[in-house]
């Protein structure tokens, strides 16, 4: 996944990027969800994209349908379900389907050999409110909620 063509086709819906690293269970996911929640609170409809970076080769399920839908050449498949969706694609660029979405914010969560617009970087769980409160002061001012 080329990250750069990737920001470079959805940054122009939005100025406010955050990029949140840290090793293995530094509190990355608890600082982003934590941040999300308390920007709700304070602009309920904002609109917030997450992009996470896994190190897995594997993210689907073998042997599971939308995983046979792959191994038999589909380009994307969409699973649906009551509570939301999941997009799987082995050749298409994620830019195609990120296309439509309009968004005031874009949480990118690792990628930490690059530099994406304001960075957090976690080194333990201990860090999370701290850097918490700096994200929350950045997410103000470029979102104009102050």
């Amino acid at each position: 996944m080329d990250l750069e063509n990737l920001l470079e086709k959805i940054s122009g819906r939005t100025r406010c990027i955050i990029q949140v690293v840290g090793p293995r269970d530094s509190g990355k996911t608890l600082l982003i969800t934590k941040l999300i929640e308390r920007l709700h609170k304070v602009k309920r409809d904002l609109r917030v994209l997450v992009i996470k970076h896994t190190h897995h080769k594997q993210i689907d399920v073998v042997d599971k349908d939308t995983y046979r839908f792959l191994e038999a050449d589909a380009d994307a498949a969409v699973i649906i379900s009551e509570s939301g969706f999941g997009i799987f694609s082995r050749r298409r660029d994620l830019s195609e389907f990120l296309g439509g979405i309009d968004v005031d914010l874009i949480i990118v969560e690792g990628f930490k050999e690059h530099s994406i617009g304001f960075k957090v970087e976690l080194k333990e769980p201990s860090d999370v409110d701290r850097m918490l409160e700096e994200a929350f002061r950045y997410a103000e001012k470029c979102l104009y909620l102050v």
